[in-house]
């Protein structure tokens, strides 16, 4: 998959996400207000947003989930912070999808190389 089709992807996920939010802030404000208590609304919103992530997953060879830790976690990098991912030592920046994508493609591109020396 090319990363602007993965970028592309995220951003529609994400909106979706930035959707639920709203209505689920929404909800909460309500039944403050008018001392109901309607269900939080995460349950009432139908989305397909776990199997497109577990479909990316399987596309993008992502073995640890970091696709799933990106958007449930770091909510679609609105929360990453710098020292989030450390691998080696090594900072990794997940602000956006595209540095996602990148790490990930990083990620497969070393696990082939290792399995190629190890072939050896």
């Amino acid at each position: 998959m090319n990363k602007e089709k993965f970028c592309t992807i995220m951003e529609e996920l994400h909106e979706g996400y930035r959707l639920q939010r709203k209505i689920a802030n929404a909800v909460r404000q309500y039944n403050s207000i008018t001392h109901n208590d309607f269900p939080e609304p995460y349950g009432m919103v139908c989305t397909h947003e776990f199997t497109v992530l577990e479909l990316l997953a399987e596309i993008m060879d992502d073995q640890h989930d970091d696709i799933g830790y990106w958007c449930d976690d770091l909510e679609y990098g609105e929360r990453y912070t710098p020292g989030d991912v450390v691998i080696d030592g090594n900072e990794i920046e997940l602000r956006t999808a595209e540095q996602l994508y990148d790490f990930l493609v990083r990620q497969k591109e070393e696990r082939i190389n290792n399995e190629n020396k190890d072939k050896n």
